[in-house]
């Protein structure tokens, strides 16, 4: 089970729209996002086919136009959460996205490798 830690920054959002959580940490929406990491693309570039999340922004771009940004950074920073809950980390962030509908950028990320981090962490320094 995926948990979510909001950020300081985010509380006031996550309270408004709780139910982004559900979205971006549903089975299906973790299957985008890793599909878009291998391939090589930012990960959040097909939440916009998950339907949940697509008429879930589409409300708020119509009814709450003022929380359209907001909304957007939390669905970022729950990828984020995701992706690393899933052993990805983060290797770049602001890369600019052009095929997505909701997402003007996003975040790549790459697959832990702990086979070769255990092996670094048993190497001194000095022999790497």
């Amino acid at each position: 089970m995926l948990t979510f830690e909001p950020h300081q920054l985010y509380r006031s959002t996550y309270k408004r729209y709780p139910e982004l959580w559900t979205a971006v940490s549903s089975p299906k929406a973790c299957l985008l996002m890793r599909s878009a990491t291998l391939a090589g693309y930012p990960a959040v570039l097909q939440l916009d086919t998950a339907s949940d999340i697509a008429n879930l922004i589409t409300f708020i771009d119509e009814k709450e136009p003022s929380w359209s940004d907001p909304v957007r950074s939390l669905i970022g920073y729950m990828c984020r959460q995701v992706m690393e809950q899933l052993d990805y980390e983060l290797i770049k962030e602001d890369v600019p996205i052009s095929d997505s509908t909701i997402f003007k950028s996003g975040a790549l990320y790459q697959r832990i490798d702990h086979k070769k981090k255990n092996l670094e962490a048993a190497i001194p320094p000095k022999y790497l």
